[in-house]
């Protein structure tokens, strides 16, 4: 996580799913004056978050499906998406790009995305999820695709300009 940390000078944060919410199990915060700010333990909804959206896109989909419909999907922000089908879309075009992301949907003026864990098969997923002001890059070029095709890290890809 440090290391992903001082490539991105970013916030990395290291959560899992618990219940209907996530928790932040580790936080290593970005070295900015301006940066997101969390702490382990503190719980999240699983719809307005990063981390939440990528643990969902991980899920098979009647899984997912169900489990989508029981969350309250609460505003917190006026941008977080409170359509059970909205949600469900934002979460298979996550899935489309291989990463997941919000824009102010769980903090105003904060962007994230989350890219799913190797480990999907273990009961605890686990994700890294990258905190960012919107106004750092343009918005079109949050996570550019490489045109061969490369999977790597869409933060140190953004970044490296590649």
């Amino acid at each position: 996580m440090t290391a992903l940390r001082d490539r991105t000078n970013e916030t990395v944060i290291f959560g899992a799913r618990q219940g209907e919410r996530v928790i932040y199990l580790a936080v290593v915060e970005g070295r900015q004056t301006i940066r997101y700010i969390s702490q382990a333990g503190a719980l999240k909804p699983m719809h307005a978050s990063a981390v939440g959206k990528a643990l969902l896109m991980a899920m098979p989909l009647p899984e997912r499906t169900k489990l989508v419909l029981r969350l309250a999907l609460a505003a917190t922000t006026s941008r977080t998406i409170t359509s059970t089908d909205a949600l469900l879309a934002d979460i298979e075009a996550a899935a489309s790009r291989g990463y997941a992301q919000t824009e102010g949907e769980n903090v105003a003026d904060v962007m994230a995305i989350a890219l799913p864990g190797a480990d999907r098969g273990c009961e605890l997923r686990r994700r890294y999820r990258r905190a960012d002001w919107p106004g750092r890059r343009p918005r079109d070029r949050v996570c550019p695709r490489d045109p061969r095709g490369d999977r790597r890290d869409p933060v140190t890809r953004h970044r490296l300009g590649t």
